[in-house]
């Protein structure tokens, strides 16, 4: 079997980054759609990689009227549900965590994608200390909700982590959620040990690769005998087809076996039309007019410079044959003519052939993160 095919790839959407209480993603954060699975985004990264995205139902905001938390550590501070008003205040604050942050248009659109949104705020007095999310509904089995938290510089180490985490616990509680999932960066040591402290358990680790586009010349897709690749904006009609080809290659991407298929709409509104979504950077191979495969980027305006390969898929009958590596050209190709400087994936560790499949092509490593699971603590 050629290892080009043999398993897809999505983006493991991001998730929990700790710097132990100060930077806690429980995953999935937009910035990365991680919109990204091969990632919403989205992340989706929304923007995201080529390893991850989950059914979508009309949202609720929930938690806005709840009375806020206040706790003293040395300071007094306040943590509060908000909403659109307060919107780029609280991305402003989660960027100066993490510079990879998505826009409001980001968060407002994946809080359309789940079936929950929360969105927490922590300050004390003028100044924004802290903010998380919580997100329900997106991309977990059933019970599992995800997660994000990070304190800025100066506000570390006096327990604002440990309080975020704990009220979005008990925001996912309410709503019957079991379990909180999430990201921690794998060389941050000490996080790692923070959720382990409290319960959690690594799940998985997905390794981030790059392709500098700088670097590179723009590749012939060069696709097998008998397939041709194109856009879905050149061929709107096929994609029922290709949520079929979904269908059979989400369930197929390690640590994504339990993940429950959306139907139709549902993963057309959540996994194609979501702000990071194109349809010009969505290819499809085509055996004459069978959909064989599929691959797709998402973008952000964060990020204006850097695409996220957010799926890769080929149905079982086509695997072993070469079509991830045409349709991995093509995306490249494609992103080079579109004057992009970077390319990212996320590829979770046990997904050795689309590792490969990447290296081939010049992607090189980064550091990645370590997924973790726990219980909401009662």
């Amino acid at each position: 079997m050629d290892a080009d095919d043999s398993v897809l790839s999505r983006h493991p959407l991001r998730g929990v980054v700790g710097d132990a209480d100060d930077h806690l993603q429980m995953r999935g954060s937009h910035g990365g759609r991680s919109c990204g699975r091969d990632a919403k985004g989205k992340g989706k990264c929304k923007h995201g990689g080529e390893d991850a995205r989950h059914a979508v139902a009309p949202n609720s905001t929930l938690g806005e009227n709840s009375p806020p938390v206040r706790a003293i550590i040395g300071d007094v501070f306040e943590i509060r549900a908000i909403d659109d008003g307060e919107l780029e205040r609280w991305v402003a604050t989660m960027r100066a965590v993490d510079e990879d942050t998505g826009t409001v248009e980001d968060y407002v659109d994946w809080r359309r994608q789940a079936q929950e949104t929360v969105w927490l705020l922590a300050s004390d007095g003028g100044r924004d200390l802290a903010g998380g999310i919580g997100i329900g509904g997106w991309h977990e089995p059933p019970g599992v909700a995800r997660g994000d938290v990070r304190v800025v510089s100066g506000a570390r180490s006096k327990g604002l982590g440990a309080a975020l985490t704990a009220r979005l616990g008990r925001w996912a509680s309410e709503l019957g959620y079991g379990e909180l999932i999430g990201e921690v960066r794998e060389r941050d040591a000490e996080s790692l040990a923070w959720t382990q402290r409290r319960g959690y358990v690594e799940v998985g680790r997905n390794s981030r690769l790059m392709l500098d586009l700088k670097s590179v010349d723009a590749p012939a897709v060069d696709p097998p005998a008998g397939i041709a690749v194109t856009t879905w904006a050149e061929r709107p009609d096929v994609i029922e087809d290709v949520y079929a080809v979904a269908r059979e290659a989400y369930p197929d991407v390690p640590g994504e076996e339990d993940e429950v298929m959306p139907g139709f709409e549902q993963w057309l509104s959540m996994d194609m039309q979501g702000a990071g979504d194109r349809q010009e950077a969505t290819f499809v191979a085509l055996a004459g007019d069978e959909v064989a495969g599929y691959a797709k980027l998402s973008l952000s305006n964060a990020r204006p410079g850097v695409a996220m390969h957010d799926m890769t898929g080929v149905r079982r009958a086509w695997r072993g044959r070469g079509i991830a590596g045409a349709l991995k050209r093509a995306e490249i190709a494609w992103a080079k003519h579109n004057g992009f400087t970077r390319l990212e994936t996320m590829n979770e560790e046990r997904n050795e052939p689309i590792r490969r499949l990447n290296e081939r092509h010049g992607y090189r490593p980064e550091p990645g993160k370590v997924v973790v699971r726990g219980a909401i603590a009662r």
